[in-house]
This record gives C-alpha cells, sequence and structure tokens, in this order.
C-alpha cells in the first residue's frame, strides 16, 4: 500500500521520538490533507527531528507550524468524515496506489485515518 506524506511523516515522527523530543502524539485526519497534529511541547530537539522528516514543508526560517486553540482539541480529535461511511465489516474499493481499482472487506479502521483491508486475490 502505497502511503501518503502525511502518513510517512507520522509514521517517521513515532518511530524516531524519544523521551526528549517531548511528543505524546502524533496523527492527522483523512478529510484534511497537508496537515499533521502533535501534541507536545515544542523544544529544540522535536525541531530538529522535524527538520529531518520526510514530507515535512519547511521556510527559510523553520518548519511551518501552527498551534491549535485548546477549545479547538476536542473538535479536532472527534471529527467526523461526513463523506467517509467506511467501517469495519464493510466492502471498500482501494482508489490509489498498487492496488487500485480491487476490492477488500476493511478489517480495521484507524484514528488517524488509515484502513486495513483483506484483499480479494486476483486471479
Amino acid at each position: 500500500m502505497q502511503l501518503g506524506l502525511e502518513e510517512e511523516a507520522i509514521f517517521f515522527l513515532l518511530q524516531m521520538a524519544s523521551s526528549q523530543h517531548q511528543l505524546r502524539s502524533a496523527f492527522m485526519h483523512s478529510s484534511i490533507h497537508g496537515w499533521i497534529y502533535l501534541e507536545t511541547l515544542m523544544n529544540e530537539d522535536l525541531n530538529c527531528l522535524l527538520k529531518c522528516t520526510p514530507g515535512i514543508v519547511q521556510q527559510q526560517n523553520g518548519v511551518i507550524q501552527e498551534q491549535v486553540d485548546f477549545g479547538d482539541w476536542t473538535k479536532m480529535l472527534t471529527m467526523v468524515d461526513s463523506q467517509t461511511s467506511i467501517g469495519v465489516g464493510k466492502w471498500a474499493r482501494v482508489c490509489r496506489g498498487l492496488y487500485k481499482g480491487d476490492i477488500g472487506y476493511v478489517s480495521a479502521v484507524e484514528n488517524w485515518g488509515g484502513v486495513s483491508l483483506l484483499l480479494v486475490p486476483r486471479l
């Protein structure tokens, strides 16, 4: 399965982060492309890690970042994509990547928008 830039960045950060980075969580929302969300206290160690993370956009003065207001935290975590009705136990068609067009049974739906499929073998 081909991953998007957001997924690659999150996987990289979660694999490489240690206690010095103070990264509590990293996630994305499937309906908001081009953004990842970090629960953290920003520090120099984390800034260095972000600079070497694939898919993170930088400007001359560093990584582009915005703070999410406290009132929007809960909204962000509970936001539901109204266009998506994919759930465990349903069938779905792959839209991108190597298996584009194949049909699969949804075995899991991740918080960050990823889906695990059991694909029907090609004959």
